[in-house]
């Protein structure tokens, strides 16, 4: 059975697991839990690390420092976790991509809190927003968003996305805006 541990006051996040589906692992400090370990309600914590398998689908919602609600989707075969440092008054919430698709709802961030999506080839800028990542194997990403605006640095150059368009960053090259049909 998964483990439920006890949140401190010197914790910035927490996630709860409000739904899932299929195949999906959750490492946490070396302990490996499978989708039969783990139930609808499970506490997500910083550095856990969320795998979904190919039919494999979960949903996390995280309080944070940053933000109140942050909703991630997570499609099948992805990986992906989350941290919080606190630095003075406010905090700074990194999702790292590690592979997969991601698709991400954040109410407005609090105070001076900022957030970042980030992958090997990238990092999203987010102020409260919706939107999808895609990440292809080789570092690649696609960047779609469908509410508000995000802010994407790739090969030293930035960009907006906002709705009707998608930032294109291909490995190794400048991100790019492309628009994209509504």
């Amino acid at each position: 059975m998964f483990p439920v541990c006890l949140l401190y006051a010197e914790n910035f996040s927490s996630g709860e697991l409000v739904y899932f589906e299929g195949e999906i692992t959750l490492q946490r400090n070396n302990e490996i839990y499978t989708e039969d370990d783990i139930e609808i309600g499970s506490e997500i914590e910083e550095y856990d690390l969320i795998s979904t398998g190919d039919d494999g689908y979960a949903e996390i919602m995280i309080e944070s420092a940053v933000s109140k609600e942050i909703i991630i989707k997570v499609e099948p075969n992805s990986n992906m976790y989350f941290s919080v440092k606190k630095q003075g008054e406010s905090a700074n919430f990194n999702l790292k991509l590690l592979s997969g698709n991601i698709f991400a709802k954040v109410d407005k961030i609090i105070g001076n809190g900022k957030m970042d999506i980030s992958s090997k080839s990238a990092v999203m800028g987010i102020r409260g927003t919706e939107l999808n990542i895609t990440s292809a194997p080789e570092g690649s990403l696609l960047v779609t968003c469908p509410e508000g605006r995000v802010s994407c640095k790739s090969g030293g150059r930035e960009v907006f996305a906002g709705n009707g368009e998608a930032a294109e960053m291909l490995y190794g090259q400048p991100a790019k805006t492309k628009s994209v049909s509504k």
